[in-house]
C-alpha cells in the first residue's frame, strides 16, 4: 500500500486538463477537493502505484500545507496501521519542521517514508525538457517519468 501526501504536483494537478481538483469542473464540483479524475489517471503516484501493483490513496492537494500534509498522514498511518508499506510526500519544503515531525513519527511507527522536494520534481522536468502547461504544471509524459526516478529512488532505498 502507498499512500501519498504532498502539493498540487504530487496531485497531478491539471496535467491533462484545466483541473486542479474535481471542485474546479462544474460536472464534478461535488466530489470536492480530490484530484481530478483525469489528472489522477495519470498522474506519477499512479502510474508508481500500477507499475509496482499496489494499492495506494493520494491525499495530495494543490492547496496542502506542510501542518495539513502532516495530519492526513499521521492519521492515515494511525488508522491503517498494519497496511500502509510505503508513504511518499512531495512538497516544496520537506524540511519543513511539521514533516520532519512526520518523518518522526514515521520511523517511531517503522513506516518505510520518501519525502521529495518539488523543486527537484521540477527541475528535472526542465531538465528533461518537459514543457509546463499554463497553469505552471507537467503533463502526463512527464509524470510517467517522474514516477520513473520514485521506482529508482524506492529501489535504492530498498523499498521495493
Amino acid at each position: 500500500m502507498l499512500w501519498i501526501g504532498g502539493d498540487g504536483h504530487a496531485a497531478g494537478a491539471y496535467a491533462v486538463n484545466h483541473c486542479a481538483t474535481c471542485e474546479d469542473d462544474a460536472d464534478l464540483w461535488w466530489k470536492g477537493r480530490q484530484p481530478h479524475p483525469e489528472n489522477a489517471a495519470v498522474n506519477w503516484a499512479t502510474t508508481l502505484a500500477n507499475t509496482l501493483k499496489l494499492q495506494f490513496v493520494n491525499e495530495a492537494d494543490i492547496r496542502d500545507d506542510a501542518l495539513t500534509i502532516a495530519t492526513k498522514g499521521r492519521r492515515w498511518v494511525g488508522m491503517n496501521r498494519h497496511s500502509v508499506s510505503i508513504v511518499l510526500v512531495g512538497f516544496s519544503d520537506p524540511q519543513a519542521a511539521e514533516l520532519k515531525e512526520f518523518s518522526e513519527f514515521l520511523k517511531v511507527n517503522n513506516t518505510r517514508h520518501l519525502f521529495f522536494n518539488t523543486g527537484d520534481y521540477q527541475n528535472f522536468m526542465r531538465e528533461n525538457r518537459f514543457s509546463v502547461n499554463e497553469y505552471g504544471y507537467f503533463g502526463k509524459p512527464a509524470h510517467q517519468a517522474w514516477a520513473n526516478v520514485m521506482l529508482a529512488q524506492l529501489r535504492r532505498l530498498g523499498f521495493v
